[in-house]
């Protein structure tokens, strides 16, 4: 037992009086030998892991139109039909084709344009906002049908993708064409 004078600290776990040659600190904490926690020096080696087979590449790792396998053989659950139907109710035609920024657009263009006549902020532009608005509206729903169709047909489309060919490399983004 200890005498008391030379006392440097207590157990954190059992709460014994520790002098200087019986305390181990780890962690920022003393401990006695009996209740120290192991250093990774004294551990034994790590045996290997074996392979899982849940960490290969994943075809549900990306969305549809990234996938590669999906884009090699096309993707035969993909209606240009229902992408049409779904396409009438803004954004809900991209999200099917799994083109979702492209559906945030497509819903910000639509309330705006809403807002623009709802608020009379066209002055005098009405007509030309009253025309845009079921074009914008069958646009939708077309490029929802194409987008299907070439997903269907195997054709790799980007998040962006739209009823013309673009020529060059597809960009991550329309501001970061390459």
């Amino acid at each position: 037992m200890s005498t008391g004078a030379n006392i440097i600290g207590y157990c954190r776990v059992c709460g014994r009086a520790l002098e200087a040659g019986q305390a181990t600190a780890a962690e920022g904490t003393l401990y006695c030998s009996e209740h120290a926690p192991l250093r990774a020096a004294d551990l034994p080696p790590a045996a290997p892991q074996p392979a899982s087979p849940y960490t290969g590449a994943s075809p549900y790792t990306a969305p549809p139109y990234h996938a590669t396998a999906v884009a090699a053989k096309g993707d035969p659950n993909a209606s240009p039909g229902l992408a049409f139907i779904l396409g009438m109710i803004p954004g809900v035609g991209a999200v099917y084709n799994g083109q979702y920024a492209k559906a945030l657009v497509h819903v910000v263009i639509v309330g705006a344009i809403i807002s623009i006549l709802a608020n009379g902020a066209a002055h005098g532009f009405e007509p030309l906002f009253g025309i845009l608005l079921p074009c914008f509206w069958f646009y939708m729903c077309f490029e929802a049908y194409h987008t299907a169709k070439k997903r269907r047909d195997g054709v790799v489309v980007d998040e962006f993708s739209g009823l013309v060919h673009r020529n060059g490399p597809p960009a991550r983004f329309p501001a970061a064409r390459r």
